[in-house]
């Protein structure tokens, strides 16, 4: 019963929907006529884990009915009702909250129901809802579809085909510019796979219809027929065409300049996804002619967190990822001030089991940055290790501590305990494990020169060090290197 189907529905109840789900249960409308609320009952003290012997089936039959011998048939007529009635609720909830999903709902019974009047009602209600729409390229203009589709078949059942004709061109446009937009999206995501993943994303079918299809001419055309539609396609297009063309800075300007100007007809799931366009471009720049965007992606993250881009939707936390970049994009630039807070501000976004850690070791990269070690180091001791995700990251930090606290025996203890890490783990990737395994290696040197008082090789380590592509906390190490020969001079 532990791994059955209505468990793991109930396991995605919240604690409201628990309570809501109770009175569901209770109510004798949605009762298929067997009394479940025993049942409910016994699964209800084993929320949120699911985990107890009680819920073992003899031990729930038992439970409910300890005169009977075990049935294992009634059991499951009694989960499956169970299960339905949770599934059920689900779709009652999605419906109640969602006012465009319900009234379009509505507006199909009422016309099933063959009543004109609450039809037009309702339906003229949707049209004033979707009005306020904004823009989502995952689901592109679906609703308003099927919503003029809704009135082109009222007027064709009355007879008005004056009337019914504009609403089908209208849903033909829908239909198109959900297709068009939805294409470029997949194009644009067919560059991403190659280049991040190595995995083509490719058919005959796809290959051919966008090769079939010229969208500079249908730019050209929209915007010399005054479409209301050429900002939507223009944008999407630019979003492909600048990961066509990762040289073309101008393009990625151009792009930049159209996103902002209409962002407030996006929503903010869009404007998410858009942000992060941005932030693929500059990596997939960087990462191709070896350049170092580090300002200009921070100012990219700071308008995100503007227009609260930071996730998807205001229902959903922000990204631990998320919350790492930005954090190292606010060190790399200095903004000491705007990184502090950012850590008080934007802690509460993340999902509660990652908070303290976050702010522990966000807290603590500031601190180091404003020179205050031991505290930095404080920090760092508070967060769990074994459960963290980013055991890199502190490790990388506290050797760093150490050597600006010349805790030189921790220090080497830290490198060869690092190493080992790195070279057995399957948690990160191989670039990161490079980049990290070169900052060991150049590390273990540095910290040998200033243990023993010499500063012979520090001239020729820091060539080493600037010369090398792939290093973590390349700048610290230069930054060491120099200071090292100033100081024994």
């Amino acid at each position: 019963m532990r791994d059955s189907k209505l468990v793991e529905i109930l396991k995605v109840f919240s604690a409201k929907e628990w309570k809501e789900f109770e009175k569901f249960v209770a109510s004798p409308y949605f009762s298929s006529g067997r009394d479940v609320s025993g049942f409910y009952s016994i699964l209800k003290k084993n929320y949120p884990d699911f985990t107890s012997e009680s819920l073992i089936k003899e031990n729930i039959f038992s439970s409910l009915f300890p005169k009977e011998k075990f049935n294992d048939k009634k059991l499951k007529n009694i989960s499956s009702d169970l299960t339905k009635m949770a599934e059920q609720f689900l779709v009652h909830e999605r419906l109640a909250a969602d006012e465009t999903l319900f009234e379009e709902t509505l507006a199909k019974v009422y016309k099933d129901k063959k009543n004109d009047k609450l039809f037009l009602k309702t339906l003229n209600s949707l049209e004033r809802k979707l009005s306020d729409n904004k823009f989502k390229s995952d689901t592109g203009f679906k609703q308003e579809e099927i919503m003029e589709r809704l009135f082109e078949e009222y007027y064709i059942g009355i007879h008005k085909f004056d009337k019914s004709v504009p609403k089908r061109i209208k849903y033909t446009e829908y239909i198109t510019l959900t297709f068009l937009v939805a294409f470029l999206r997949k194009r644009r995501d067919k560059i991403i796979i190659k280049n991040y993943y190595n995995l083509e994303f490719t058919s005959p079918l796809l290959e051919s219809v966008f090769e079939s299809i010229d969208f500079e001419k249908m730019l050209l055309l929209l915007k010399e027929r005054k479409s209301e539609w050429y900002w939507l396609i223009e944008i999407y297009y630019y979003v492909l065409k600048t990961l066509e063309n990762i040289d073309d800075e101008k393009m990625f300007e151009k792009f930049q300049n159209l996103f902002y100007a209409s962002i407030d007809k996006f929503s903010r799931k869009e404007q998410y996804f858009m942000f992060n366009d941005f932030i693929a471009w500059i990596h997939e720049k960087d990462y191709t002619k070896g350049t170092v965007s580090t300002e200009q992606e921070f100012e990219i993250f700071k308008k995100m967190l503007e227009h609260s881009a930071y996730s998807p939707s205001e229902n959903e936390f922000m990204s631990v990822l998320l919350y790492r970049n930005i954090m190292n994009m606010a060190i790399s630039v200095q903004e000491f001030e705007w990184f502090k807070n950012f850590i008080d501000e934007y802690t509460d976004k993340l999902k509660p089991e990652f908070r303290e850690n976050m702010a522990n070791l966000a807290s603590a990269n500031l601190l180091f940055e404003q020179n205050n070690f031991e505290e930095a180091l404080e920090k760092l001791s508070k967060i769990p290790y074994d459960v963290f995700i980013y055991k890199v990251d502190i490790k990388n930090l506290m050797l760093r501590i150490y050597y600006e606290l010349d805790l030189y025996e921790a220090g080497f203890s830290m490198v060869n305990a690092f190493r080992n890490f790195l070279s057995v783990s399957d948690e990160i990737s191989e670039t990161f494990k490079i980049q990290h395994l070169n900052f060991v290696n150049f590390y273990n040197r540095l910290l040998k020169m200033k243990s023993e008082s010499s500063n012979q090789d520090a001239g020729f380590l820091q060539s080493e060090i600037s010369k090398k592509d792939s290093v973590a906390s390349k700048g610290w190490l230069i930054d060491k290197t120099k200071e090292l020969a100033l100081q024994m001079k």
